[in-house]
């Protein structure tokens, strides 16, 4: 299935003209489209604003599944329940919404914290989980997962440990390997979750179906003197 991006790379719901914003959304719901994936990273709030509109002015609210993210900052691992409660209220201000439908952590997950790279670890993780426990039992959150980003050894502990609805995986022609099996020279950071031990009760879903715009070269190249890799860290759940 499907599902519509709302991030910065197509930038529609980030930069778009409004009317364009609507026809689109209009078009993908009218084809089927049921689910739309928005964070309060993507344009600073603005594509979450965006998407509430359209879809209040189509009315189409209570037709569609929404999902959000909450983005740490580096002063939001000074206290994390809190944290991730005012980013799940900001988020549904913006979406005009009482509740969303999933709710999804978007930052790395490694074995120590990282400050600079705002990276938190399984435990901190955990902590995260119980305040989406609590929202949902608040009505304010129905599922809750996170973005598969980090190191290899935190990610599989977290599969392995921690109760979730779904993982959100990088996934495309140019880097298929959160989907299929690998070469064993390859880096195990490469690696499908589906091995685990443990099967995962979660949904899996998968983003970067072009590699960043690069398979249909409307990507900026980088500046030169730097090397673009793929999503190298990033894991995949059978459903």
């Amino acid at each position: 299935e499907l599902g519509f991006g709302c991030g910065s790379i197509g930038g529609l719901l980030v930069r778009g003209a409004y009317p364009d914003m609507r026809r689109v959304v209009a078009r993908a719901i009218e084809r089927g489209v049921t689910y739309f994936d928005t964070a309060s990273s993507y344009g600073n709030g603005q594509s979450e604003a965006n998407l509430g509109a359209v879809l209040r002015e189509l009315g189409a609210g209570g037709d569609v599944v929404v999902g959000t993210k909450v983005r740490f900052t580096a002063a939001d691992l000074e206290n994390i329940q809190d944290a991730v409660a005012a980013s799940v209220e900001a988020s549904l201000r913006r979406l005009g919404r009482d509740s969303v439908d999933l709710i999804q952590f978007h930052n790395r997950i490694g074995a120590a914290r990282q400050v600079e790279s705002v990276q938190v670890t399984p435990d901190d993780l955990q902590t995260i989980v119980e305040s989406f426990r609590g929202l949902q039992r608040q009505g304010k959150v129905r599922y809750w997962g996170f973005t598969a980003l980090g190191e290899t050894p935190a990610l599989q502990a977290a599969i392995d440990d921690l109760d979730f609805h779904s993982i959100q995986s990088c996934y495309n022609m140019l880097n298929p390997t959160a989907g299929r099996d690998h070469a064993a020279r390859f880096s195990p950071s490469r690696f499908r979750a589906d091995h685990r031990p443990r099967q995962c009760a979660a949904e899996g879903s998968d983003r970067d179906p072009r590699a960043g715009g690069r398979r249909t070269q409307r990507q900026r190249q980088p500046p030169p003197g730097r090397f673009v890799v793929g999503q190298p860290h990033r894991v995949r759940s059978r459903i």
